[in-house]
């Protein structure tokens, strides 16, 4: 179902029952088989064998429902809300977690989770005091939001929104606010009914103030999330100057005294270069207003050399100090085309 919103994931998912196993199989070895037809060899198969196969096919396969709702029943325990409880006896909502992600992985599974009450045990957890359970809901709103208008529609009938954007600014585990910066994502991306709920709760502007207390994981999220924005929606760019998002990436960007490239740098440095690109009259802004921003990105350019992990952000930031209005040397230009070849 989901395109995930780190990494593209295929809509494709590990067959769930015996008959898509065997279907699975038979696919995915073909190619390692001798050549057969496969639809006659099945057509030629003796009728009381198939009946036989059938009959025990039919008979081992899992009952999705049923699954569904014992994950929803585990998740819905009065234990989730007990702040006594030690995370350690959540082993059965972890699980339960992880089952449901699996069983949910079909757009008409991930609604039936819905259907069945799964939101109202995931709005529990979400209010949980253990970050587990936090967490856990978080993720798997993304997971049934991803690529699916019903679940999103949900998510906004159901005032999730709010909730998550709670989570994202003021949740003390790190790794809960990650995981509803992913729910957001996935909850109002190509899903315009969600975007205008998102806007109506100023949740960009928000997002823009988690950059203050975000983890280095958080901010590279915050940063691609925005970026994926821009990307879809022209319109965005003008959300992005009035929330001040380029003074912020800057801010980002140069804050170390040494020259280094941090994890979340080249995300940055790409939805920065984005903002410059559609509005270049930034560029001229971020001149004047940081005028060692240039310089800053020389030095860090000049430090990762030889250093290959770091060749993506290098040409990044050489083509920012071209757009933020500072000629590049003859060498700087040899080296950026040296690296472009490189990758």
């Amino acid at each position: 179902m989901p395109v995930n919103d780190e990494a593209n994931v295929p809509n494709s998912r590990h067959p769930k029952d015996l008959k898509g196993l065997l279907k699975f199989c038979m696919e995915t070895t073909r190619n390692e088989d001798a050549p057969v037809d496969i639809p006659s060899t099945y057509k030629q198969m003796d009728p009381e064998r198939m009946k036989w196969l059938e009959e025990f096919l039919n008979s081992a396969s899992v009952d999705v429902i049923q699954q569904l709702t014992l994950c929803i029943s585990t998740l819905s325990e009065d234990k989730v809300l007990n702040p006594d409880i030690q995370e350690e006896d959540l082993a059965d909502q972890e699980l339960a977690f992880g089952a449901a992600e699996d069983w949910t992985g079909q757009i008409d599974m991930a609604n039936n989770f819905h259907k069945l009450g799964g939101f109202q045990a995931l709005e529990m957890c979400m209010r949980s005091p253990h970050s587990l359970c936090r967490q856990g809901a978080c993720h798997l709103v993304g997971e049934l939001t991803q690529n699916n208008t019903y679940c999103q529609g949900k998510v906004v009938e159901e005032e999730f929104l709010p909730k998550l954007l709670t989570i994202l600014n003021s949740d003390p585990d790190g790794s809960a606010r990650v995981k509803a910066m992913y729910a957001i994502s996935c909850s109002i991306r190509a899903f315009e009914p969600a975007y205008e709920a998102f806007c109506g709760l100023d949740g960009f502007k928000q997002v823009c103030v988690s950059y203050d207390q975000a983890n280095e994981k958080l901010k590279t999220k915050l940063s691609y999330f925005l970026l994926a924005m821009l990307r879809e929606r022209a319109s965005f760019l003008s959300t992005c100057l009035a929330l001040d998002v380029p003074k912020i990436l800057v801010r980002l960007m140069s804050q170390d005294t040494s020259p280094r490239i941090s994890s979340d740098c080249e995300t940055h440095a790409q939805l920065l270069k984005a903002i410059v690109s559609a509005h270049p009259s930034t560029g001229n802004d971020i001149a004047t207003q940081h005028p060692n921003f240039t310089e800053h990105l020389r030095q860090t350019v000049e430090w990762a050399e030889g250093k290959p992990e770091f060749y993506d952000y290098c040409i990044l930031a050489l083509d920012l100090i071209e757009i933020c209005g500072s000629a590049l040397t003859d060498d700087e230009k040899t080296q950026r085309c040296n690296l472009q070849a490189m990758i």
